[in-house]
């Protein structure tokens, strides 16, 4: 049966052995200076009355210290690309670039403005809106079975099942 981590024996053993920070009445008094979310280094001078760390702590002058690097922000891509089915096989191409090296892809295609269907990924810091055209196949795209799909990123993989499904509603 688990245990909560307050019981367990490595977490009370901590408790007795090492020295409270803070005193009980205290705590308000450091709470919004140093306690609060997002802190972005110690704002207390070490040398300060009111810094509870100031018996163990290393920093020699605290506005040195890192600073965590604010969150990039999330670009938006449009990636159309073409489907082309012929007698139960799809059209597909080899990847050019590093990201899904050895994996196919559906070929890419010029923006429409009737996309057959959109699928939304993220990959990194980029939301990615996966359009779908419909197009003839070209001489460089090789045709593969439905039933035996060759290795293939999941955004493009859910993309041809979502054709497939789309197909065979019709």
């Amino acid at each position: 049966m688990p245990t909560s981590s307050a019981s367990s024996p490595g977490f009370l053993t901590s408790r007795k052995t090492s020295p409270p920070l803070l005193e009980k009445d205290s705590s308000i008094k450091l709470h919004p200076p140093c306690c609060r979310k997002k802190a972005d280094a110690c704002t207390l001078p070490p040398d300060g009355p009111a810094c509870p760390v100031k018996a163990f702590c290393r920093a020699t002058n605290p506005s040195l210290l890192p600073v965590k690097p604010a969150k990039k922000t999330i670009t938006p891509v449009e990636d159309w690309r073409a489907v082309s089915m012929r007698k139960g096989c799809i059209f597909l191409v080899p990847s050019p670039g590093p990201t899904w090296k050895g994996l196919w892809l559906l070929p890419p295609s010029e923006p429409s403005s009737e996309p057959l269907a959109e699928i939304s990924y993220a990959i990194t810091r980029y939301k990615v809106r996966l359009r779908l055209v419909d197009a003839e196949p070209q001489q460089d795209w090789q045709a593969f079975s439905l039933q035996n799909l060759p290795p293939m990123p999941s955004p493009h993989r859910r993309a041809v099942k979502a054709i497939v499904a789309q197909k065979n509603n019709l």
